[in-house]
């Protein structure tokens, strides 16, 4: 049928570059993009809805668009694979490299065996920029999951692969419900050198399951608001709450917020497992202060439990790192990709325990 590209848009004839090159948008089928609930509704990448009756504090507002947890999901036999990349802004830090916090990074493999192919580098601190990630000299058809910026977001993005290549759906999750994890800037990935190395994601490609990341940098303070907007996600798998580091300031609030919080999310999924991790260990620790925070959220959790909720759990982050934790952080609180690797493998059976 002569007609069919203008009753199917996926059936279009792409037209390539003058370098051999078909540009696709992975926001469209047979790509699968991840880590965006709201993508659907909104059409931008940011990780919280554009628009929601719940308000939401600035700081908040403006660490919504940095694209932690984004994931593109694919299958190619294209020898070449280039991104075409415009970040929201082009921002540095001093300590965390711009690989992790405005670049992406590839991996190749079928799930749960994927492996570390290549990162996105650049010279100019721009915000737009074309790099290829891939360049073969066999076409055969590979699995790939493509992570976005950390603490950057991106505005457009485009993947070039080559002009006969075969791109398909990528192969399903274990289960099709995401984890949301809710917490501070370890959370969202600071300080890891890449976006694969982030925690979750790593835990996303350990377990084959979509992570939702709502980890905001030094704004994870367990507000009742955000509550309200994550209970919007339905059916999640599970629900991680990891706010300590934010809130360790004043224990006997964040205790109260913790409460009201839970109360918000079992309103709304009364039986889906919710985890309440606390923070990892930092190098110069709070002794006496770490402890009661602790030990505040476990005895939210246990008499929760005892009250009928078979449902919560609690974790003890102290531990995610191992008796060298200080060895783990670049500045005493940010994890490496060591302390991010520690993290996932000390939490992975507990995860794939509680999603089943």
């Amino acid at each position: 049928m002569s007609e069919i590209t203008k009753l199917d848009k996926y059936m279009a004839v792409k037209e390539a570059d003058e370098n051999g090159l078909v540009w696709y948008d992975p926001t469209e089928k047979p790509f699968r993009l991840c880590g965006f609930y709201w993508y659907e509704r909104d059409r931008i990448f940011r990780r919280l809805p554009k628009e929601s009756p719940w308000k939401i504090t600035e700081a908040v507002d403006v660490l919504a668009n940095c694209s932690a947890g984004g994931q593109v999901r694919f299958r190619t036999n294209s020898k070449r694979i280039v991104v075409r990349l415009q970040n929201l802004a082009p921002g540095r830090m001093d300590h965390m490299p711009d690989t992790g916090m405005s670049g992406v990074d590839l991996y190749v493999g079928e799930p749960t065996r994927e492996r570390f192919w290549s990162t996105l580098r650049r010279t100019e601190y721009e915000n737009v920029f074309t790099y290829e990630l891939m360049n073969v000299e066999t076409a055969e058809m590979r699995d790939f999951v493509l992570d976005f910026p950390l603490y950057n977001g991106v505005k457009s993005i485009e993947l070039g692969l080559d002009e006969t290549a075969v791109v398909e759906a990528p192969k399903p999750f274990v289960r099709e419900q995401p984890v949301v994890i809710y917490g501070t800037s370890i959370t969202q990935g600071g300080c890891a050198n890449r976006p694969g190395m982030a925690f979750t994601n790593i835990l996303s490609r350990k377990l084959n399951i979509e992570f939702l990341n709502y980890g905001f940098s030094g704004n994870g303070k367990c507000e009742s608001e955000l509550a309200e907007v994550l209970s919007e996600i339905a059916d999640p798998a599970l629900f991680i709450i990891d706010c300590e580091a934010n809130c360790a300031g004043d224990p006997p609030a964040f205790a109260k917020r913790l409460t009201v919080f839970i109360d918000i999310l079992r309103r709304n999924h009364p039986t889906m497992p919710i985890l309440v991790l606390t923070r990892i260990a930092f190098a110069r620790e709070n002794t006496e202060n770490a402890d009661l925070c602790r030990r505040l959220q476990m005895d939210e959790v246990n008499r929760r439990y005892q009250a009928g909720d078979q449902n919560i759990h609690f974790m003890d982050g102290g531990q995610l790192l191992g008796n060298d934790f200080d060895e783990c952080t670049v500045d005493g609180v940010h994890p490496t990709d060591l302390g991010f690797f520690r993290m996932a493998e000390s939490l992975q059976d507990t995860v794939r325990r509680l999603i089943k």
